[in-house]
């Protein structure tokens, strides 16, 4: 099986990051990968292997060269699967692969309620969306938005953690430390953090905030904590390769997130048995991860109250704190690229079969 990979970079993001480990994996295996990237490269992102073929398909402010382009190239490269990997790449992928002959998926990678796209794009991917093969969601909540037709073609799957690569769980005293990693992107919503932590502090001056991540709302955030009276400490920690060294032997991992997907920062904390509190934010990635006072907590979204109770409650409660650190290592297991490489495989395997019986049933009617 040749697999290409349909995305609009390898820049520092979820979906860019499931890509990128998909494909190592894949490759690892023997079987031939392909990124088609539809944005100019950015300054930082993810490395992939040699042996992985990159083709850059961006036109300045053209998309129609976009569309042009990369038909060109796939009818070169000659995959036998396409994964497009979020549904407003749809606008580029589904007219540059119709009438190739190539079966194609489509993954969403985000809240598709709230996802903020432009309204024409919004329309226009999700009509477009109609013509794949096959739909990878993260979540049973983002499947259920759209519809039966689209359901019944579709399977819920998990990101994949690479657990050979992760440190192994921290197992001596952690430190006063919460840790928070993401984009600094308004979805992060960490002013709610920020507010929750600083009235967190009122009570437990001894702890300290680190945030890893860039992104767009950088300086509003660096703002935001010049403003709070606890301002030295709270520390913007920027974007880490060793990030998951680095939070470890962290106390307390929150995401704060309005809306999330599959969260990779909070499924690598778990995996690294740090005690987590989540917003319970849709489309539900987080509660599929999380069963609440078991392995983690969860809060809801926009709730600075709660959040602050939450890391109170870990802060003051060493047994809940060791409870919800040991059965997390459970993830490890459940999400193994090992196995979730190998059912995405099985889905790209069933859009392939599904696209040699509707040629068949053309070549019928023909």
């Amino acid at each position: 099986m040749k697999i290409g990979i349909i995305i609009g970079s390898l820049g520092f993001g979820g979906a860019e990051r499931v890509s990128t480990r998909l494909a190592q994996w894949w490759h690892a295996q023997g079987l031939e990968v392909s990124f088609y990237t539809t944005m100019p490269p950015p300054e930082k992102e993810y490395s992939i292997s040699s042996g992985i073929q990159r083709y850059y398909c961006h036109q300045a402010s053209n998309p129609f060269g976009v569309i042009k382009r990369l038909r060109r190239i796939l009818l070169a490269d000659k995959p036998d699967v396409v994964i497009v990997m979020d549904t407003p790449m749809c606008v580029f992928a589904v007219p540059a692969l119709l009438g190739t002959r190539v079966a194609f998926v489509v993954s969403e990678r985000s809240d598709p309620k709230t996802a903020s796209i432009k309204w024409v794009t919004r329309i226009l991917s999700r009509s477009l969306m109609h013509f794949a093969h096959g739909f990878i969601f993260q979540t049973h909540g983002a499947r259920e938005y759209f519809s039966t037709s689209i359901q019944k073609r579709s399977v819920v799957l998990p990101n994949p953690l690479m657990v050979r690569e992760l440190p192994s769980p921290f197992t001596g005293q952690r430190k006063k430390t919460v840790a928070a990693v993401g984009r600094l992107i308004p979805a992060k919503n960490y002013p709610l953090l920020i507010q929750a932590f600083t009235q967190f502090s009122s009570t437990h001056p001894e702890y300290t905030l680190e945030i890893y991540g860039d992104g767009s709302e950088k300086e509003r955030i660096a703002r935001r904590i010049i403003d709070s009276p606890v301002r030295h400490q709270i520390h913007l920690m920027g974007t880490r390769k060793d990030v998951l060294d680095r939070i470890l032997d962290a106390g307390i991992f929150v995401l704060s997130s309005d809306f999330e997907g599959m969260p990779n920062a909070l499924l690598e904390a778990m995996a690294l048995g740090i005690p987590s509190i989540s917003t319970d934010c849709p489309p539900g990635g987080p509660s599929d991860l999380i069963n609440h006072n078991e392995n983690g907590l969860l809060i809801p979204v926009g709730n600075a109250e709660e959040l602050c109770k939450a890391m109170c409650q870990l802060a003051d409660d060493p047994k809940l704190c060791n409870k919800l650190s040991q059965n997390s290592l459970s993830i490890r297991n459940r999400l193994d690229i090992e196995i979730v490489g190998a059912q995405w495989l099985l889905a790209l395997q069933n859009a392939i079969r599904r696209r040699a019986r509707e040629r068949k049933k053309d070549n019928e009617v023909l």
